[in-house]
């Protein structure tokens, strides 16, 4: 199972995460994470970065608003869906 797909199923458990607690399940470093998170968002996944008034940013894994689907149609078309 790659490093993503170990991500991911963490985040489909609907807890949150920061990336350092990501590094240390997947064995790898907090960029690395970052990295990982922006390549599931481009596979489609609604990856949320929440930072918390403690300074720390936790990922989950969302749905999308209509605003943020309306935005993605706006800018690439039919093509942001697959059509």
């Amino acid at each position: 199972m790659t490093q993503s797909e170990r991500i991911l199923k963490a985040l489909k458990s609907g807890e949150q995460f920061t990336a350092a607690q990501l590094a240390t399940m997947v064995s790898t470093t907090k960029a690395s994470i970052r990295t990982r998170v922006s390549e599931l968002r481009k596979d489609g996944y609604a990856v949320y970065a929440n930072t918390r008034t403690s300074g720390k940013t936790f990922y989950r894994l969302g749905t999308p608003s209509r605003a943020m689907v309306q935005a993605a149609y706006v800018l690439h078309g039919g093509a942001a869906f697959g059509a």
